[in-house]
């Protein structure tokens, strides 16, 4: 993953502290601009740049609390910006072509972004970029100047879900790490049967959905990426939400990754969200990465798989970009 704009907006909270630590550290890792936002009550500017008189103190406050966190060395541009805060980030998000927004998981005490996860969620709607999630007890005791080594990546074989596997092997790469592609068989086993024929029948159907999964799986990745990183392929059943973050924490991952189909408003309120459940809990740093905004997005050699219940996908060989029609798009990990 390359990266020249790094945005890491803050609120003097803890968490707010965790993210801009590990922003330093991508940044001087990837030598990188990083611009650290402050958004305050009031009116929005229609110049994202600059200052005002009723910015200096926010402009004071925002220079001491970068230069507590260590930032030498790090291009850094403290910037206020004044307005809701999730829409203001995302403005300059934009306007900034930013290459990844790095938050934290909730916001400080007595905010409407108090309770955990809600400030990255909505920041992680808004935005066109990458962005990563950072708890406010991620960064302890971790050394946030290096890389991700450990990372799960969960696959539901949608377009924003392979987008987010292109993500992971590149920063598998780039450490030389593992990762491990998990996919969640969401509401199967279909019916309760504790014994006889049909409990046997039931334990050979899901070993053969199971395996069926994992081929498909090990498809999606190429043969070289198997040089320079570790891959493991996981399949469970249950919950997508409650099943990746039991898996993270088995693992040990240091980063989580997940794909964020686009959706309308509508969508978000009638659809539960894995992304959302994943954010609220996870104590690892959670990257979502954006789908294609018409998922249909198709690039390259893609090659064909079915899905264990006979739906057609389409998966691609690392480095490329593809996507599905929506009308065959998975249902298993539903992200918004």
């Amino acid at each position: 993953m390359n990266l020249s704009v790094i945005v890491c907006p803050v609120d003097f909270s803890a968490s707010g502290q965790a993210a801009l630590r590990r922003a330093l550290g991508l940044a001087q890792w990837h030598e990188a601009e990083l611009h650290v936002l402050y958004v305050r009550p009031g009116r929005p500017r229609q110049n994202v740049s600059g200052t005002t008189s009723a910015d200096e103190p926010f402009l004071k406050r925002l220079v001491e609390f970068i230069s507590s966190s260590n930032a030498e060395g790090v291009a850094t541009t403290p910037v206020i910006l004044a307005g809701d805060p999730v829409e203001a980030v995302a403005e300059y998000a934009r306007v900034k072509s930013a290459d990844l927004v790095i938050v934290g998981q909730n916001g400080r005490r007595g905010s409407r972004f108090w309770s955990s996860g809600v400030l990255a969620t909505d920041i992680v709607r808004a935005v066109a970029s990458p962005t990563l999630a950072v708890s406010k007890d991620a960064a302890v005791g971790t050394d946030v100047s290096t890389s991700f080594n450990n990372i799960l990546c969960a696959i539901d074989f949608s377009a924003a879900s392979l987008r987010a596997l292109n993500k992971s092997l590149t920063l598998a790469q780039q450490s030389g790490g593992r990762i491990t592609l998990l996919h969640v068989l969401e509401g199967f086993p279909y019916e309760a049967v504790y014994s006889g024929s049909r409990a046997f029948r039931l334990i050979g159907e899901y070993r053969a959905r199971v395996d069926k999964v994992k081929r498909e799986l090990r498809a999606l990745v190429a043969p070289d990426a198997l040089n320079w990183c570790d891959v493991e392929t996981k399949v469970v059943s249950g919950i997508p939400h409650d099943a990746i973050l039991a898996m993270a924490k088995e693992q040990a991952s240091d980063l989580v990754v997940i794909g964020r189909p686009q959706r309308t408003i509508l969508d978000r309120i009638v659809m539960a969200s894995t992304l959302s459940g994943v954010l609220r809990r996870a104590r690892c740093p959670v990257l979502a990465v954006p789908g294609p905004s018409d998922g249909t997005e198709v690039t390259g050699n893609a090659i064909g798989a079915e899905r264990y219940d006979d739906e057609t996908i389409v998966t691609s060989t690392f480095g490329r970009t593809l996507g599905v029609a929506p009308s065959v798009a998975p249902r298993h990990i539903e992200a918004s």
